[in-house]
């Protein structure tokens, strides 16, 4: 089984047509200081391909777009090169020859230029508590890496004592835990910008500053 990814690239390879960008009305992470990214979607046409494929970007405030396949072609090479994900269970497969791994904690895109991953511990392993791609079709993202998809939002679903961690391809490649017993906590990204995450009854809210 091709990843999303691959066949993205070679239907690039082998030529496309597109339809034009259109805002959603969506708003995506955090794309600069008390900013979000602006959520754009458009059909591409790959030679070869039987149906039209869906594409995502996310727009900065200058305009500037990032597309889906940049994040997973992004999180591909990071995944490949950390050490923490060794630690997450397996699953039985695997995709271009990549064993998949399966996630303990509902992982969120808070965070664009710098990316920013931040992750909730599940209350059950098995189960997500972040929306179905089914409902949400435009604020998902993922990695051959990983099993489960990566949802782009700035709040997440959050229980008393759930373990809350970040990492960053643009930071380093270490898995970063962070204590909320005061009920917020911050961490920087960037030489003068930072996240700050909070408890906000179910859910922790983020902000970029």
């Amino acid at each position: 089984m091709k990843s999303l990814a691959s066949v993205i690239v070679l239907g690039l390879l082998a030529g496309c047509s597109s339809t034009p960008w259109e805002d959603t009305g969506e708003q995506g992470p955090w794309c600069a200081p008390n900013a979000r990214a602006r959520v754009f979607y458009r059909t591409v046409d790959f030679l070869g391909a039987p149906n039209p494929q869906g594409e995502v970007a996310y727009a900065s405030k200058t305009g500037g777009k990032k597309v889906e396949l940049s994040f997973w072609q992004e999180l591909d090479k990071y995944f490949g090169r950390c050490t923490f994900i060794n630690q997450w269970p397996e699953s039985n497969g695997a995709v271009d020859g990549v064993r998949q791994h399966l996630s303990p904690f509902d992982l969120c895109l808070v965070s664009m230029n710098p990316t920013v991953i931040v992750g909730v511990e599940r209350q059950d392993p098995k189960a997500s508590s972040l929306d179905s791609p089914a409902t949400k079709k435009y604020v998902f993202l993922g990695s051959t890496f990983l099993v489960d998809f990566i949802e782009a939002r700035t709040t997440l679903p959050y229980h008393p004592g759930a373990k809350v961690v970040w990492f960053s391809p643009d930071v380093d490649y270490d898995l970063h835990q962070f204590d909320l017993g005061a009920g917020t906590a911050s961490f920087t990204i960037r030489k003068k910008e930072q996240i700050t995450v909070t408890v906000d009854g179910s859910q922790l809210a983020t902000s970029r500053k």
